[in-house]
This record gives C-alpha cells, sequence and structure tokens, in this order.
C-alpha cells in the first residue's frame, strides 16, 4: 500500500517519466554514495575491534560519525547533481536524511542480529544520526550556497 502510495506522488510520477539515458546518469550520481553504503556495511560486518565500547567519546564513535558523515555528503551530492528527477533535486535534503537514519538503523540491527562479535549500540546509532545530520547541514551551508 505504501508503495501504491510513493508511486501515486509527484515523485512517483517523475520517476515514471525517466528513460533510460536518464535513468543511466541518476545511476551514475549514486553510485559513489551507494559504494559508500557497501563499505559501511562491510566495514560494521567485521569482527569486533579493540575500541573501548562504553566510552561516549571514543575512537569508535568518531569513525561513525564520521562515516555516515560522508555519507550524507555524498547523497547531497548526488542528488544535486542529478537531474532527471526535480523532486530529488529540490528535496535532496529530506531524502539524504531519510536514508541516513534508516541505513544507520539498519545498520546497528545488522550488527546486533546478524554479524559476529559485534552488538547493537545505542550511542553508536547516535553518532551515525549525528554525521548524517552534520554532513547535511556542511554540505547545505558550506558547499551549496
Amino acid at each position: 500500500m505504501l508503495t501504491n502510495n510513493i508511486l501515486d506522488s509527484n515523485l512517483g510520477q517523475q520517476i515514471r517519466r525517466v528513460n533510460r539515458r536518464q535513468l543511466g546518469k541518476l545511476l551514475n550520481y549514486s553510485l559513489p554514495p551507494l559504494l559508500w553504503m557497501g563499505l559501511i556495511l562491510l566495514l560494521i560486518g567485521l569482527p569486533g575491534y579493540s575500541f573501548p565500547n562504553n566510552e561516549l567519546f571514543s575512537a569508535d564513535k568518531f569513525i561513525h560519525f564520521g562515516l555516515y558523515f560522508v555519507l550524507s555528503f555524498l547523497w547531497m551530492q548526488a542528488f544535486i547533481k542529478q537531474t532527471s528527477i526535480p523532486m530529488l533535486r529540490f528535496e535532496g535534503g529530506f531524502y539524504t536524511l531519510l536514508i541516513g537514519i534508516l541505513y544507520s538503523g539498519l545498520t546497528e540491527i545488522l550488527q546486533g542480529i546478524i554479524f559476529i562479535q559485534r552488538s547493537a549500540d545505542l550511542v553508536d546509532y547516535l553518532a551515525n544520526r549525528a554525521g548524517t545530520i552534520m554532513g547535511f547541514l556542511f554540505f547545505k551551508y558550506f558547499i551549496r550556497k
């Protein structure tokens, strides 16, 4: 049902009008953030490191922050550069934040359920979200003036 609502929306109508050439361009711009998401998934799937787990400002939290800062920045850049779907270009910030926050939650759940010697951590999730939001703000206020 959610899929029908999305396809009936303005975004859904714009997506249906995209031809193959435009879709190829859209995918080219989306490739860097998608590869970065793959790298994040690979890194969080590795067995646990020697980082302290319960410290609020440990190196692990800065790594989480940095990974999602870059992810957010890459998605903003991809949405701004593509011209196939105007709504993504003008509302890219919303979709960047949505992707970053949802992917952050998914990766933390995967750490708690699937990956060996890894555990879900609320503070990691908050560091991921902070990185997503700060990457978005950095791009919006310092790169795309």
